[in-house]
């Protein structure tokens, strides 16, 4: 049993994710070769903090706390389903080499926001795009997408934050790839010409 798999299972008996059929989690695959992972995960895209001391006066011992944005937690077990899911759907090995990871954060619209997207396309207010980079990076690891996501070296292309358009579904689009020596070269020639 691979570790996204027992992780599920420990959520499902602790009741923290309820089991659902394969047909009804609401995330997409793109089958783009065998080395590309691909998925999609619909929701309102949650930032991850960083970890801060908390000082347990009853026990009286300090502990690390992830903050976070309020409904993180979910966001985290959705996007962790859904990564797991689409491992079964595709029957990806986890990576244990260096990967490089694209995202695309597709933000909920305003309540006030105009029905054309003139000039209102790109997300400039908080999250942070680089703390929700954080939360993909931990839930493609949970799930066994990557072995950790210290072997994430690179993110390309590079993140998007942008707000869904009329017709599109919020959430987020992620592709993970294993980096290859023609990508090194690839990668070293753009440091170069900036």
């Amino acid at each position: 049993m691979r570790f996204g798999d027992r992780l599920l299972k420990k959520m499902q008996d602790r009741g923290q994710v309820q089991p659902a059929p394969a047909e009804k989690i609401p995330a997409t695959v793109s089958h783009n070769g065998p080395q590309v992972f691909s998925c999609f995960v619909p929701g309102d895209p949650k930032a991850q903090g960083g970890t801060v001391p908390f000082f347990n006066e009853k026990t009286q011992q300090y502990k690390q706390v992830t903050k976070g944005q309020q409904g993180l937690g979910k966001w985290r077990v959705a996007m962790t389903n859904a990564f797991i899911w689409a491992r079964k759907q595709t029957g990806h090995q986890t990576y244990t080499g260096p990967v490089q990871v694209g995202a695309v954060f597709i933000m909920p619209r305003r309540k006030n926001h105009p029905k054309t997207m003139r000039g209102d396309f790109w997300h400039c207010t908080k999250p942070d795009l680089d703390k929700l980079q954080r939360a993909v990076g931990d839930s493609l690891e949970k799930a066994g997408v990557i072995i950790s996501d210290s072997r994430i070296t690179t993110w390309r292309p590079a993140p998007i934050k942008r707000y869904a358009d009329l017709t599109e579904t919020p959430g987020v689009k992620v592709s993970v790839k294993p980096l290859i020596q023609s990508d090194l070269q690839e990668v070293h020639h753009e440091e170069l010409t900036e």
